[in-house]
């Protein structure tokens, strides 16, 4: 089974971390059970509240510890920010390697 992307979000005012993943039954099964867990159309993906739980369950640093890496998002040059945990550069694999 593939596994997800975890990535922190704010989604209607709201700070959320998004879980991301193909589509895959068993997953949405999973996400399903989780409290308040939501589906976004906008998002086009799940999302769970942002609690200290939830990013250790996630890989994700606590917040007092996060870490926002600039990168570039388009040849315009413009950068955005994304924040990143070692869970999160393993599923990217080489992608994160170019902007480190």
């Amino acid at each position: 089974m593939p596994k997800p992307i975890f990535q922190l979000v704010t989604h209607k005012g709201e700070s959320r971390i998004k879980v991301s993943f193909e589509k895959n039954d068993e997953w949405n099964t999973r996400m399903k059970k989780v409290t308040d867990a939501k589906w976004s159309r906008t998002l086009r993906s799940w999302h769970i509240p942002d609690t200290a739980q939830n990013r250790k369950k996630c890989g994700l640093p606590s917040k007092d510890l996060s870490v926002v890496q600039p990168y570039p998002v388009s040849e315009t040059g413009k950068t955005s920010l994304l924040y990143l945990s070692e869970n999160n550069k393993e599923q990217m694999g080489s992608i994160c390697s170019n902007y480190n």
